[in-house]
């Protein structure tokens, strides 16, 4: 918990609330709201934030599927180079260990479409014509793979 003091634009509208006058500095103001009996601050809750509206990285999705150990320092994963692949003796990487791949393999990440895909299937859809734009995907920076149709330098 802590002290939330209101700005100056919360007390004048508690104060027209009132009919009370609201011109003035801040301090004007919360004398008159302490005149008047309107509280100038409030106790509120620390809200911890969560994912809510962010993007989550590779290792908190491979978590909440069960393909972390819940019992590993996050510190303990990064440590190992889990984002690479873990090595083998010989330092050799062994295959399927890094999260990258890991994600990789998950069903909802094969089926997603790039952004260019879902644009192209949306102008297909919306055309008059009917005109229907096919896109397979190709390497990123490398548009001499994508055959005809690209041009580049």
């Amino acid at each position: 918990m802590y002290k939330h003091t209101f700005v100056k634009k919360d007390l004048q509208d508690r104060l027209r609330a009132i009919g009370k006058d609201a011109n003035g500095t801040k301090k004007d103001l919360q004398k008159r709201c302490e005149d008047n009996e309107i509280a100038i601050s409030e106790m509120r809750r620390k809200v911890k934030e969560g994912w809510m509206g962010k993007p989550k990285g590779m290792l908190q999705v491979l978590w909440e599927r069960g393909f972390i150990d819940p019992t590993v320092e996050v510190s303990e994963i990064y440590k190992a180079n889990k984002e690479k692949g873990e090595k083998d003796e010989n330092g050799n990487l062994i295959a399927g260990t890094a999260l990258r791949e890991m994600i990789a393999k998950l069903p909802d990440f094969l089926n997603e479409k790039t952004l260019l895909q879902f644009h192209a299937e949306a102008r297909s859809r919306d055309h008059p014509d009917g005109c229907q734009v096919m896109f397979d995907r190709s390497p990123k920076c490398h548009p001499e793979l994508a055959g005809e149709g690209i041009e580049y330098d």
